[in-house]
C-alpha cells in the first residue's frame, strides 16, 4: 500500500427552492386569501369559475367536495384565526 496516494472528491451544491401547497389554497397562488374564498363561492353558486387549475389543497377536509367547510377555513385564514 502506498502511503503517498490520496483521493480527491469534488462536491457541488445547488440551492433548491420548493413551494409546498398550502391547505385552503384554491387558486394556486402563494397564499390563502380572500380570492380563494371568492373562487369557492363562485364554484358553489355555479358561476363560471374556470381557472388554470384548482389548488391541490383546496379540499381542506379531504372529502373530495368543495363546500362550506372550505369557505369557512379560508375565511378563518384571511381573518388570521388559522
Amino acid at each position: 500500500m502506498d502511503d503517498t496516494s490520496s483521493a480527491q472528491a469534488e462536491f457541488y451544491l445547488q440551492s433548491v427552492s420548493i413551494t409546498l401547497p398550502v391547505l385552503g389554497n384554491v387558486n394556486n397562488n402563494p397564499e390563502v386569501d380572500l380570492a380563494d374564498a371568492i373562487l369557492l363561492l363562485q364554484i358553489l353558486t355555479g358561476v363560471d369559475a374556470s381557472s388554470p387549475g384548482l389548488g391541490t389543497k383546496a379540499d381542506v377536509n379531504g372529502n373530495q367536495v368543495l363546500g362550506l367547510e372550505e369557505i369557512l377555513f379560508v375565511l378563518g385564514c384571511v381573518a388570521g384565526l388559522r
